[in-house]
């Protein structure tokens, strides 16, 4: 598949002019990018890596359209397109239609195709048609930063990118030495050791042009006597982390 060369994946990644998205689809209000799963402030892991990869993600069309070249799709070729509909997400429709934009100004004839949840957990990992995604992932501390990551990169994340997980039993682990450093962190005592360890598998990570994190925004929450919250129960399980988010519940009609 195209997306195999790292140079498309760049192209596709530096097509994206991610600051107009944030005044636009964020009104402006997105904070600054970390790596997948990475929130500002979050311990152990360095504010630098903001600056480390928005110079990775730098929007440049022109360069996008030298590496297609280079990659030998001068004149682009045709993408599926996956986007996940996980309630309480509108915007997602907004940013698939955005980067659709973006990458057809490359040449790159993206066709969305909108999948329900029992849909996109059926293609969990690369799928042979599938070949990007438009994916929402919220991100809350939860546990050691590792664990965090490990959604994006390990091959037991929810969203894992770096493993064919359509056998669940037997996944293909593409990139074994960042998959053994995400679950070797979580484990690791030392916290010199641990330190360097998560910052190989971060910058591991990001060097790939894999995952693109479009912006992190601050949740807003009001009450009022009119209002109550009823949480869903999840089923835990050691492949999915603990979280859910309350659905706020008017009593009034």
């Amino acid at each position: 598949m195209p997306v195999s060369d790292i140079r498309v994946r760049e192209a596709l990644f530096r097509a994206i002019d991610y600051d107009a998205i944030k005044a636009s689809i964020f009104h402006g209000r997105a904070l600054d990018r970390m790596p997948p799963r990475a929130i500002s402030g979050m311990g152990e892991v360095d504010a630098s890596w903001t600056d480390y990869a928005e110079a990775l993600w730098e929007y440049d069309p022109e360069r996008s359209r030298q590496l297609l070249t280079e990659a030998g799709y001068p004149d682009g070729f045709d993408l599926w397109i996956g986007q996940a509909t996980p309630a309480g997400t509108p915007y997602l429709s907004d940013l698939a239609e955005a980067v659709q934009a973006y990458w057809s100004a490359i040449g790159v004839r993206g066709t969305i195709h909108v999948l329900e949840d029992e849909q996109y957990q059926a293609i969990q990992g690369p799928a042979d048609h599938s070949v990007g995604g438009v994916v929402f992932a919220s991100t809350g501390v939860l546990g050691p930063a590792p664990s965090n990551m490990s959604w994006v990169w390990g091959r037991f994340g929810g969203h894992a990118i770096h493993a064919d997980r359509r056998d669940r039993e037997n996944p293909i682990v593409f990139l074994p030495e960042l998959d053994e450093l995400v679950y070797e962190s979580v484990q690791e005592r030392d916290p010199a050791v641990r330190k360097q360890m998560i910052d190989d598998f971060i910058k591991m990570g990001l060097d790939t042009y894999t995952s693109y994190t479009f912006g992190q925004v601050p949740s807003l929450l009001a009450t009022a006597p009119s209002v109550t919250f009823k949480e869903f129960p999840v089923p835990l399980t050691t492949q999915s982390p603990p979280y859910y988010s309350p659905l706020a519940i008017h009593t009034d009609q």
